[in-house]
């Protein structure tokens, strides 16, 4: 299908002035489709829409601009899908969505952001919309890039970013052990992308969480209570150790070996084994590991984080052979 350019009267003409603009020029209505109705004025220009046409349009109430870079070819309130078209259009093919976007697009739990990350090259100065978030990086390399209406980097290149930009590597670590548990990139592929990116914040924290992860670890508590494990004086320290029970194998968080040759087996209880039916699948399952002659301790995850020194203190108390309270 041809398309009208800028200079040609007709088509330019009937859409300047009349509702009806997505029909009078040839290949909007399907751009429009294609990108929820969210575009460049680079693409309008290719379309023949000049920017008399789309002021005219914004002055009619019908068209919205975000600014310098994007235009809405409609006047309603944005829904989160549009917003995100906004942020690609915004930095336009030498960008894509980044970051906590797009993990939201990956199904990420647990960690809700509400603006719109994008990322582009080095040196851009545009002043972004309100509500978009730009991060610039002297590395968007074509591999990071997923193409597709949402253009945006892949999940390993957005958690690994998104970890930078938290505050703590205590946080960053977090986000990216969840990123691995979910199931939405590898602890490899993200260690890939830091060792190709760099100044990255925490690196050093992020490419040991990584490891940990990588080895079974699988959360932030789970690799301190290794930590403290080995300050106890434990050794022969094993993540995700494997048991056979009566009902298949099973693998606990942390398993060590005792100086009179019994094995510890630690597990980091989350909020959920405080639901009725799953502390009772616990202590089933308790029962059999003592019975096979485990000594086995609970750690709730929130006493990892709130009182360290007790955790540490029961940790030592079992390896100097004294009873559990």
């Amino acid at each position: 299908m041809a398309r009208a350019r800028v200079g040609q009267g007709t088509d330019s003409a009937r859409m300047s002035g009349r509702p009806t603009f997505l029909d009078d020029v040839p290949g909007l209505r399907d751009l429009a489709i294609r990108q929820s109705g969210v575009v460049r004025r680079s693409q309008l220009r290719e379309c023949g829409v000049s920017r008399q046409h789309i002021a005219h349009q914004v002055a009619a109430g019908r068209w919205q601009t975000l600014g310098p870079n994007v235009v809405v070819l409609s006047n309603g309130v944005l829904s989160r899908l549009q917003w995100m078209q906004a942020g690609v259009c915004h930095v336009g093919p030498r960008g894509a969505l980044d970051g906590w976007t797009t993990l939201e697009l990956a199904g990420l739990r647990g960690w809700v952001r509400t603006l719109i990350h994008v990322a582009t090259d080095h040196g851009r100065r545009e002043p972004a919309p309100p509500g978009l978030v730009v991060h610039q990086s002297r590395h968007l390399d074509p591999v990071d890039i997923v193409e597709g209406p949402l253009r945006s980097v892949t999940v390993a290149r957005a958690a690994i970013d998104a970890a930078g930009w938290l505050p703590t590597a205590r946080s960053a670590c977090g986000l990216v052990t969840a990123v691995a548990q979910q199931k939405l990139a590898s602890p490899e592929e993200m260690l890939e992308v830091l060792a190709r990116i760099y100044r990255v914040r925490h690196t050093a924290a992020l490419r040991e969480a990584l490891s940990d992860a990588a080895a079974g670890a699988q959360s932030n508590a789970e690799r301190d209570v290794h930590a403290m494990m080995r300050s106890a004086g434990l050794r022969d320290i094993r993540r995700q150790f494997p048991v056979m029970l009566s009902r298949g194998l099973i693998h606990v968080d942390l398993a060590a070996t005792l100086p009179d040759g019994r094995v510890l087996v630690v597990e980091v209880d989350g909020p959920h084994h405080d639901d009725p039916e799953q502390r009772a699948r616990d202590a089933e399952r308790d029962a059999e590991l003592l019975a096979l002659g485990y000594t086995v301790l609970h750690i709730p995850r929130w006493l990892v984080q709130s009182d360290p020194d007790a955790v540490r203190a029961r940790l030592l108390a079992i390896r100097q052979g004294a009873r559990i309270a």
